[in-house]
């Protein structure tokens, strides 16, 4: 089985910073189209995903590289959060702050 096989048209093995956890390999497959799949190594052994990436012929990156680079080689493949943590931190903070917010004016209205 290789990438072609899996209707992919890329895949990728590299180690990218992880948000709170260092630098995880994540592996990463761009289908021909629908959405990209990608295996984070922080939840997944290492040697598991080498495993897998050579059966399916993905490249693999020897050094860790930024999320940058990978989203220059592969757009799209890797997830929000590795992209752009501090967008997706804000994202967090502003929906946990507005999730209250709204309970409240709707408790208010009904209950008025």
């Amino acid at each position: 089985m290789n990438v072609r096989d899996l209707g992919a048209s890329w895949a990728l093995l590299a180690s990218v910073p992880q948000p709170n956890a260092g630098i995880a390999p994540m592996l990463m497959v761009r289908p021909e189209r629908g959405r990209s799949l990608c295996v984070n190594g922080t939840y997944w052994n290492s040697g598991d995903l080498l495993q897998v990436a050579r059966r399916i012929g993905a490249a693999v990156m020897e050094q860790p590289c930024a999320p940058a680079e990978v989203q220059r080689m592969l757009p799209g493949a890797l997830p929000l959060m590795s992209r752009r943590p501090v967008l997706w931190a804000f994202g967090v903070v502003i929906g946990v702050l507005l999730a209250p917010t709204v309970a409240l004016t709707v408790a208010v209205l009904v209950l008025g």
